[in-house]
């Protein structure tokens, strides 16, 4: 449930701003932070429940004044910003890359280049969401909000997806003398990696 509200965001803001409908995209940040509070809000935990409170009445009052569009602009900035945080932190002094951290944890031992490999691609991923987080704020002073709404909610996450492919197959052609899960498998991996959650745990030990 949580994932099907997530995702059906960025088709419902597209939908509104492509065809003006202002509620649709009232109800569209709405269900974002629904989506995004959703396992806390299922226990019933009041601070949860109480910042969904604020958030929609801060909503509330934006659409009111016309000024949805601008929240609208927060997602995209925010999401690139949480990855450059969390990739770009796993490269410090006693922390283990994301990349490396993920490839230990499918394959075990790491031949030394292997690793090296693996911290160079987190730097490399590191870069592209700083750039990221920089275009992402800049855009919306460039286009108009419909070209805005399909690089954002559409184009960028094309970009990211082409970007992992492209890595995980130039992976396998760089080491083929070791094994190399599928790439579905690889996915899967990654996505059960949850490497924000694992990254805010270490952050907070650190």
């Amino acid at each position: 449930m949580q994932l099907a509200l997530i995702i059906s965001y960025p088709l419902l803001i597209h939908l509104a701003i492509w065809r003006e409908w202002p509620n649709l995209q009232l109800a569209a940040l709405i269900i974002l932070a629904v989506g995004l509070l959703y396992k806390k809000l299922i226990k019933k935990n009041t601070a949860s429940w109480g910042i969904l409170v604020a958030l929609i009445s801060v909503i509330a009052v934006c659409h009111y004044y016309g000024a949805s569009i601008y929240l609208s602009y927060l997602p995209p900035v925010v999401i690139f910003m949480l990855f450059l945080f969390v990739f770009s932190s796993s490269l410090r002094k006693n922390q283990t890359p994301i990349v490396t951290d993920i490839a230990e944890k499918s394959r075990g031992f790491l031949a030394p280049e292997i690793r090296n490999y693996t911290r160079s691609v987190t730097i490399f991923w590191s870069f592209f969401f700083l750039v990221m987080t920089i275009w992402t704020m800049v855009l919306p002073w460039l286009v108009s909000p419909t070209i805005w709404s399909w690089f954002t909610n559409f184009v960028h996450y094309v970009l990211v997806a082409v970007f992992f492919v492209a890595e995980y197959y130039y992976r396998k052609w760089r080491f083929r003398g070791y094994k190399h899960p599928g790439l579905w498998s690889y996915i899967n991996l990654v996505v059960k990696a949850k490497v924000t959650t694992r990254a805010a745990k270490r952050n907070a030990h650190s």
